[in-house]
């Protein structure tokens, strides 16, 4: 019978308990063996939730003492580097939360350490591994649409600040809203069309409704302490003048929460979510949906944790690469830079 591969997770927080440790404990090839947090009341949680009895305060004490093979990190970015490195350097395969890291300086030295140490690094971006996701992929892969000229991307929340962790401070977290929440749509749009080459950037930023006492479901934030946008725009040009229009907000004025991803061809486009394809054809316009697309059953997060252990098993990279990453934070950088530029 084949080992099971050892599995430690490093943070104890809501991504944790409710993607990663749940997900690696349904896999029949691992053994999720020692969960680590400093905050001791999120480590016993956890811990007890679970049924984890190896528990540690210090990361790098479980990673010498468990002879580990796979590691989550799932705490607030500004500790990924450090934590991703020193696991990799210790011969063990990394999946660590988005964003990998603050920026694209910090995610070139942990691919370095990647290549160095030949073990396999990949990101938690699991909106790839949604269905309609897929569906669009392989559309636009096929040319169905033809060459896709505009982009448009819609992460808004009516309200959702977030009241818990670090979220609020960039010292820890690098940024507010976009690398947080609108990310996840952005990384999706990079990889559906091409991870084209970016030309030029005009954005703006604000956080007018973080700045006040204002309505918020998830609880009253500190607006003293609150250092990072709540709301970003921006026009985005890549190589062979494809357009994207993005915007992201944890708070605006709207009537309601808005996910939108929408992709013109020339020869048609797509909606992402939810999933539709629009055609010219026979001298009408079609909208079409799907009726059934593989996977629309399984949770992105049990897919995405399932395809990093069976990456490490097989000796491949997952469904999110290296260099999309790298290509991800290259235009977020920009993004931000040319935001405090105003």
């Amino acid at each position: 019978m084949r080992r099971k591969l050892r599995v430690g997770v490093v943070g104890t927080g809501r991504i944790s308990l409710d993607r990663h440790i749940p997900n690696y404990l349904k896999s029949h090839d691992v053994e999720l063996v020692a969960i680590a947090d400093p905050l001791v009341s999120s480590l016993n949680l956890a811990g007890n939730r679970f049924g984890i009895g190896a528990r540690y305060y210090s990361y790098k004490k479980m990673i010498d003492t468990e002879k580990l093979d796979i590691i989550s990190i799932c705490t607030p970015n500004v500790f990924h580097k450090d934590m991703v490195i020193y696991a990799l350097e210790h011969g063990i395969n990394v999946l660590c939360e988005k964003p990998l890291g603050l920026n694209e300086s910090e995610i070139l030295e942990m691919r370095e350490a990647s290549i160095n140490n030949n073990k396999l690094l990949s990101v938690g971006h699991h909106y790839r591994y949604m269905p309609e996701v897929w569906a669009a992929k392989k559309i636009i892969d096929s040319g169905e649409i033809g060459k896709p000229y505009i982009v448009r991307v819609q992460a808004l929340r009516n309200r959702g600040i977030p009241t818990w962790g670090v979220f609020h401070k960039k010292k820890y977290q690098g940024g507010g809203a976009l690398i947080d929440y609108g990310i996840h749509l952005l990384d999706v749009a990079l990889w559906l069309t091409g991870n084209r080459k970016l030309i030029k950037v005009n954005a703006f930023s604000s956080s007018h409704i973080a700045k006040r006492d204002d309505v918020n479901p998830w609880g009253q934030w500190n607006k003293e302490e609150f250092d990072v946008e709540d709301h970003i725009t921006a026009q985005l040009v890549f190589e062979d003048n494809l357009i994207m229009n993005l915007e992201v907000a944890w708070a605006v004025n709207i009537p309601e929460t808005r996910n939108t991803l929408s992709i013109s061809g020339i020869e048609g486009g797509v909606e992402v979510f939810p999933f539709e394809l629009f055609k010219p054809k026979h001298g009408m316009l079609f909208n079409c949906g799907a009726s059934y697309i593989p996977g629309d059953r399984v949770d992105p997060g049990e897919a995405l944790i399932s395809d990093f252990i069976n990456a490490v098993k097989e000796g491949r990279q997952t469904r999110v690469r290296l260099e999309e990453v790298l290509h991800l934070a290259k235009v977020i950088d920009s993004i931000y830079e040319n935001a405090d530029s105003k």
